[in-house]
């Protein structure tokens, strides 16, 4: 899965409101959950039928996107799939197409029939024989209150006059207002996954608890609470890879070597820069704030330049972006190295080798290759790197 489509998912999820972990594909299978099962979804939505199309996407499988056409209200799949994949079903009421659909529903796949039914919609749906999505329904459940403090909050912004929006006081208070909703939602997880250790939700909970960045002095030791079963499983193992990685890029430790191929398509490997401060910086021609970001990257490569510093960009761009990318760096005068990452969630992967969730984001690293420092934007570059020279 690529980043866009990683992205892509995760707005999917937050406007499904379902808890989900982190949004990659890695290949590694374990020896427990990770073997493929069959599966079954029977549901019955009210009576709705005939053009009425339901469709399954699953993001992780081959073949992602099925469908079938309603028929007096039921509907089935069938399939096979890791324990706990995560699908979406999404309902069109009038006929065919999925794209937008307002009437969708988060699922866990596994071993088995799973049971869905409404009244009239898949909004409202619930599921039966499937103490998965039980677990995760009752993590839902405690989480409701503070979404709907959270969607009321927003609700409370839209109509709040924009020139009574830009005034500081009410821009912190509702940024106070937010911060504590969070907070109450950490609390939730956080108790979630130490009450449920032995459940694959638990650990989702965990990768929604740690977020984008985690904390290794505080997610190992909740991620070692968790039930063997739990930590070997696929999605287990793969988040502990990830936590490997993460301690990798760590301040301190050698830079992960990696090559890639620059705009002109010569071979281009990070170990050439030794001898030289680099900023590693990953980025895309679609992300904006990586676009935003740019000038003051431009600034730092002109100011440092001649002092032995320099920047490799790492592109993310997809396969079919690569123009997009050739004309962003030409755009934004990116007039150092540039490279592309054509394959970002390969096993060996430069973007899951730095564990990037997230651009734009950096890694500082010294003449001697070791990382000094990450996630340096604006003033906090400018001040790093004044340190380091003036």
């Amino acid at each position: 899965m690529n980043v866009y489509q990683c992205f892509t998912m995760r707005i999917m999820m937050h406007k499904m409101k379902i808890t989900v972990g982190i949004c990659i594909y890695l290949g590694s299978l374990s020896i427990t959950w990770a073997q493929q099962h069959p599966f079954t979804i029977k549901g019955k939505i009210g009576k709705i039928d005939y053009p009425a199309t339901i469709y399954l996407y699953r993001p992780e499988a081959e073949v992602k996107l099925d469908s079938a056409v309603m028929k007096n209200g039921r509907f089935e799949f069938r399939g096979i799939a890791a324990h706990g994949e995560f699908g979406t079903l999404m309902l069109n009421h009038h006929g065919s197409g999925h794209r937008r659909l307002p009437d969708y529903f988060g699922i866990y796949l596994h071993q088995g029939v799973i049971r869905i039914s409404s009244n009239d919609s898949l909004m409202h749906a619930t599921t039966k024989g499937s103490p998965l999505n039980a677990d995760n329904k009752r993590l839902e459940d405690k989480l409701t209150p503070s979404r709907r403090r959270l969607d009321a909050l927003f609700a409370k912004m839209e109509q709040t006059p924009a020139e009574e929006r830009r005034t500081p006081g009410w821009a912190a208070m509702h940024r106070q207002a937010r911060q504590e909703v969070a907070a109450e939602e950490q609390r939730i997880l956080l108790d979630y996954i130490r009450q449920n250790p032995h459940s694959l939700i638990g650990l989702f909970a965990l990768q929604r608890y740690a977020g984008s960045k985690p904390d290794l002095q505080q997610i190992e030791p909740l991620f070692a609470s968790l039930s063997a079963e739990v930590r070997e499983s696929k999605r287990g193992r793969d988040y502990a890879e990830r936590l490997a990685n993460i301690k990798a890029t760590s301040a301190g430790n050698i830079a992960p070597a990696f090559t890639l191929n620059d705009t002109e398509g010569n071979l281009v490997s990070l170990v050439d820069f030794r001898g030289r401060y680099v900023l590693l910086d990953f980025w895309a021609s679609w992300c904006v704030p990586c676009r935003q970001e740019n000038p003051n990257l431009v600034k730092a490569y002109q100011t440092y330049k001649d002092r032995n510093f320099t920047i490799l960009s790492v592109s993310v761009d997809r396969k079919d972006d690569r123009s997009a990318w050739l004309k962003a760096v030409e755009d934004d005068g990116l007039v150092w190295t540039n490279v592309w990452e054509q394959n970002p969630w390969d096993d060996q992967g430069t973007q899951r080798l730095y564990d990037v969730h997230s651009i734009p984001q950096n890694f500082l690293i010294n003449p001697d290759g070791k990382i000094v420092a990450k996630n340096l934007r604006g003033i906090a570059l400018a001040t790093k790197l004044a340190e380091l020279f003036d």
